[in-house]
C-alpha cells in the first residue's frame, strides 16, 4: 500500500485540479502505524509560546488580570479594615469602666503619709489605670524628694495600683554657716535648715558646698566617713547620742549634755557591738542620771564617775 496520502483541498471547492501528494516524515509515520507511543516534540518558538500563555498583547497580561487585581486591592482593604475594627473595639474596652483605679496599696512609708505619696505621684481612684496614670512620670515626681531612696509604681490590672517606696532617714546634722546640713547614714544630703532638729551633730566636721539629694563632701573626708560609720553601728547597737565629738584617737558621745561616754574609738565600738555600754546607759537612765561620765576601757571595762572629765 502506498505511504502517501492526498492533503485536503486549500484552494476552495472549484479547483479540481489534484493536489501534490503530501509525503509524511518517517517520525510521523512510525506514530500513526503504531510503532511509536509518543507524540514527537513540536518545535514552538519562544515567542509564540509565550503569546499562548499571555495573550498576543505582549504586554504579559492575561484577560483576567484586571479582575484579579481588583480582588486583590478589595480583600487589601477588607484586611485593614477590620484591624482599624479591631483597634477601635480594644481602644473603647481599655477606656471602659473596667480599667477604673479601684484600689491603691502604698509599702514602705514611714515619715512620709500615704496621701502625700499618692498626691505627689498623682494618683487617684477612678482614674482610667492604662491612660490616666503615668508611672514613669510617678516614679521621677516621688524620686525628686530626696528623702525617698527608692519609688516603684506597679499596675495591677485591670483596676488596682501598687506604690513600693524606700524612704531614707535623717542620721545626722552638720554645722554650715548658719544651717545644719541633715544627713542619712550613708551622708546623703535631705535637708537645709537653721532648725535644732533632733539628729545627731557630728562635730568637727566640715561640709563642702552640696545639693539635695547628693552626697556630702568634706574638707575633712576621713573623719566625716568615719562618723557615718560611727553613726551605722550606733544604729545598730540600738543606741542615740546627741552628739559625736571624734578626734584623731579619742571619742566622744554624748547621751545628754552633761553626760557623755569617753574613751578611744576601737574600745567603744566594742563595747556598743557586744552590748555592754548599751546596758550600763539605760542602767543610769532608769536611776535619772543625767550628769557624769562613763569611761570606757580596755577589755569591756566601763566605769562611770559623776564628774565631768
Amino acid at each position: 500500500m502506498d505511504d502517501r496520502v492526498i492533503r485536503p483541498e486549500e484552494t476552495g471547492a472549484e479547483d479540481n485540479r489534484i493536489q501534490e501528494p503530501y509525503e509524511i516524515p518517517e517520525k510521523e509515520s512510525r506514530y500513526f502505524e503504531g510503532e511509536v507511543d509518543e507524540v514527537p516534540p513540536i518545535d514552538i518558538p519562544d515567542e509564540e509560546l509565550y503569546a499562548m500563555d499571555y495573550g498576543s498583547g505582549g504586554s504579559g497580561d492575561s484577560g483576567d488580570s484586571k479582575p484579579r487585581k481588583r480582588r486583590r486591592s478589595r480583600n487589601y482593604l477588607l484586611r485593614i479594615g477590620i484591624l482599624i475594627l479591631i483597634i477601635v473595639v480594644a481602644v473603647v474596652f481599655m477606656k471602659s469602666d473596667y480599667f477604673l483605679v479601684k484600689k491603691i496599696k502604698v509599702y514602705g512609708n514611714h515619715k512620709y503619709s500615704r496621701a502625700y505619696i499618692l498626691k505627689k505621684a498623682e494618683i487617684k481612684k477612678n482614674k482610667n489605670i492604662i491612660f490616666d496614670i503615668d508611672t514613669s512620670d510617678g516614679e521621677d515626681a516621688l524620686l525628686a524628694n530626696p528623702y525617698f531612696a527608692e519609688a516603684s509604681i506597679e499596675r495591677d490590672m485591670p483596676d488596682r495600683i501598687v506604690v513600693r517606696v524606700k524612704e531614707r532617714r535623717n542620721a545626722a546634722r552638720i554645722k554650715r554657716g548658719s544651717r545644719y546640713y541633715i544627713v542619712d547614714r550613708d551622708g546623703v544630703l535631705l535637708r537645709k535648715t537653721k532648725k535644732k532638729l533632733h539628729v545627731t551633730l557630728l562635730k568637727g566636721v566640715k561640709p563642702e558646698k552640696t545639693e539635695l539629694g547628693e552626697t556630702v563632701s568634706a574638707k575633712n573626708q576621713k573623719l566625716f566617713d568615719r562618723n557615718l560609720k560611727l553613726l551605722r553601728i550606733i544604729r545598730r547597737g540600738d543606741l542615740y547620742f546627741k552628739k559625736i565629738d571624734l578626734t584623731e584617737r579619742d571619742l566622744k558621745l554624748y547621751v545628754k549634755s552633761k553626760l557623755y561616754v569617753k574613751g578611744e574609738e576601737s574600745d567603744i565600738i566594742h563595747s556598743i557591738e557586744n552590748g555592754n555600754l548599751r546596758k550600763v546607759i539605760y542602767d543610769l537612765k532608769k536611776k535619772h542620771v543625767d550628769k557624769g561620765t562613763i569611761t570606757v576601757l580596755k577589755d569591756d571595762y566601763i566605769s562611770f564617775g559623776k564628774k565631768l572629765r
